[in-house]
């Protein structure tokens, strides 16, 4: 099936005075004259030269000048903390908040984690993220001119090989990690009150500026801004294939909708992770209010709900026979089990339960013997998906059950394997593991987690946009393409994070803190006026007794 995903492409450069014309009808008398079982499409909009624009929009004079005075505000903010705001030594306001120095500081500044018990946790996010890292890069060079593409065959059948594959796991812990902070956050902040009001408007609002200005950002770039900073045979197509779906869908993409659409034509195509959890994290004020009441019922709805998706996901896989790895992928897979929340939203709920665990019974202390049963447990569990992956791969024939086992419980034991990793690591069980995954390191690479997922999906297609001539498809080659990448990767998410992230993120806590800083007043002035109208009351209960001696009642009188 990976073939239906693929189309031999071939570039070359050719004289100016010579047209896509010209070479259409070279290459019909080629087919004719020498009977050739092959079909050459040969398209206008492909053909570039200096002369000749990409794919010119309308909208592109509008989003380039909105990415200059973006850049001057970025600019204006710095200046103004350098020469005004910083020497005086203010708190933060909004004409500081788009400074980059300021808020370079901050993202570059050591550690400071709320709860230190989570560390362990930010250590797996950059992990992951690093093996999705990987698993694109693999793809991408897998997809794009290869000399030995039968080897394909042979390589996919390794176990080292199977781990590549198995990246898409990555998603589901991103997924696990994102319903167990949710569930944690919000019982450690309705501890002694489970009456207490939660926030749900502040609660989306806040996760809209976390997420979207980056986002928005990314659409535009796609349309108007990627296009014109490379060439090559097939620059055209990819940068093409990214202005053209955004000028389509973008609206989709900022709505967080595009999970639900032809991917052919999906703009930022894999930002559907970021639609799948924020649909997930829009239902989850209802899961965690019941949550926060009547914990063991809804954990128990988790399961229930879990199951459903997986029965779902085994039922849509036989009906339609589809596949259950990379080399089987087709768009009818990636529209119906790879992208839709349904069936991929068990492993948030795992988190949901997760994180209930982890907060109610956070502070059991397991013996060596159990602990070493748990950790062998869980690398058992995060294991078999992978085993999986590889017994499909050297399978001889295609097997719908088997396919439909794979989609429905590989990623849910995922989940499960991920949710007691970080049950160990949280709860004080983690020992060697917890201490490499809370080093200080992790804890400021995880701030970039976000933006380096942006960025590095347009970082490779560039190098891949840029390729000349096609190479020799190897693991070790593709690797150490991977290790030039990360560094790209690096300063382009670090330039998102200042310019888009981080902006925002200030914007939110200043309008947290405006809001607390109100309800502390109010909350004083209520309790003046309470104390004042107390006092008046209990004024007018007091009676005055005086004692005399008799001397003095004599002198009185």
């Amino acid at each position: 099936m990976l073939m239906q995903l693929m189309k031999i492409s071939y570039g070359l450069c050719i004289p100016h005075s010579c047209s896509s014309d010209n070479l259409r009808n070279i290459s019909q008398h080629a087919e004719n004259t020498l009977k050739l079982p092959i079909r050459t499409d040969i398209y206008d909009y492909n053909c570039r030269n200096e002369e000749k624009a990409i794919l010119p929009f309308y909208e592109d004079k509008y989003i380039i000048s909105f990415f200059c005075a973006y850049t001057a505000l970025l600019l204006i903010s710095t200046c103004y903390d350098m020469m005004i705001h910083h020497s005086t030594k203010g708190d933060d306001n909004i004409l500081v908040a788009f400074s980059v120095l300021r808020n370079g500081k901050q993202l570059f500044s050591s550690p400071d984690i709320a709860d230190n018990r989570l560390g362990a946790l930010n250590g797996l996010k950059v992990i992951q993220m690093l093996w999705i890292i990987l698993g694109h890069r693999y793809i991408f060079n897998a997809l794009s001119g290869i000399t030995n593409f039968v080897y394909l065959q042979e390589w996919k059948q390794n176990l080292t090989t199977s781990i590549l594959q198995s990246a898409t796991y990555a998603v589901d812990t991103f997924l696990v990690l994102s319903g167990l902070l949710l569930s944690y956050f919000f019982l450690k902040h309705m501890d002694g009150n489970k009456n207490r009001q939660f926030p749900v408007l502040k609660m989306y609002l806040y996760r809209y500026l976390r997420l979207a200005p980056s986002l928005l950002a990314m659409i535009l770039f796609y349309i108007s801004i990627f296009k014109i900073l490379g060439d090559g045979p097939d620059w055209v197509q990819i940068a093409g294939r990214f202005s053209v779906a955004c000028t389509r869908t973008w609206w989709a993409t900022a709505l967080f909708f595009n999970n639900y659409l032809d991917q052919s034509f999906s703009c930022v195509e894999h930002s559907w992770y970021l639609a799948v959890d924020t649909q997930l994290f829009l239902f989850s004020p209802i899961l965690l209010m019941n949550l926060n009441k009547r914990p063991w019922k809804t954990c128990l709805a988790c399961v229930v709900i879990c199951v459903c998706s997986g029965i779902y996901t085994y039922i849509i896989t036989i009906q339609h026979n589809l596949g259950a790895l990379l080399f089987e992928a087709n768009k009818e897979y990636l529209v119906r089990i790879y992208y839709p929340t349904p069936a991929r939203m068990p492993p948030w709920f795992i988190g949901i339960i997760f994180g209930f665990l982890i907060h109610s019974y956070g502070n059991v202390k397991l013996s060596m013997v159990n602990k070493c049963l748990a950790w062998t447990f869980t690398l058992l569990l995060l294991c078999i998906p992978i085993y999986v992956q590889l017994f499909l791969n050297r399978a001889d024939e295609y097997s719908a059950v088997n396919a439909a086992f794979c989609n429905s419980c590989t990623r849910q034991l995922w989940g499960i394997g991920i949710g007691i990793f970080s049950y160990l690591c949280t709860s004080g069980n983690g020992g060697i593991i917890n201490e490499f995954l809370s080093l200080p390191i992790f804890q400021i690479l995880v701030r970039f987690s976000y933006s380096m997922y942006l960025t590095h999906v347009p970082v490779m297609a560039y190098f891949i946009g840029e390729k000349r001539h096609p190479e020799y498809f190897a693991t070790m080659k593709v690797a150490h393409q991977v290790m030039g990448d990360i560094p790209f990767i690096f300063l382009a998410s670090t330039i998102w994070t200042l310019a888009f992230e981080s902006p925002f993120r200030v914007i939110g806590k200043l309008l947290n803190k405006k809001e607390i800083t109100s309800e502390k007043i109010e909350n004083q002035l209520n309790g003046t006026n309470h104390s004042r109208e107390k006092i008046k009351k209990d004024t007018r209960k007091v009676k005055v007794i005086s004692v005399y001696r008799t001397d003095d009642c004599k002198k009185i009188h």
